[in-house]
């Protein structure tokens, strides 16, 4: 939760001193463009877990047991 929430902050702080000059460069307009382009690919892609996430899920499922079957306190894995 701690990474999440400085991942986030780190983020945020990068963007609010980015979008001054962005803006500065191409234009408010083109700004929400591409930013609204940006968020509804990002929206959008759920759509591709949903679809293809068990196939991705077995995909790994073989690397994740040889993984964990690495960790100091090894799990049993079933």
């Amino acid at each position: 939760m701690v990474t999440i929430t400085v991942v986030r902050n780190i983020v945020a702080t990068a963007f609010v001193f980015a979008i001054g000059p962005w803006i500065d460069g191409i234009g408010m307009k083109n700004v929400f463009v591409m930013l609204g382009v940006l968020i509804t690919v990002i929206l959008l892609s759920v759509f591709v877990f949903i679809f293809y996430g068990r196939m991705f899920r077995v995909r790994g499922a073989a690397r994740y047991r040889r993984y964990a079957g690495k960790q100091f306190e090894c799990r049993v894995v079933v």
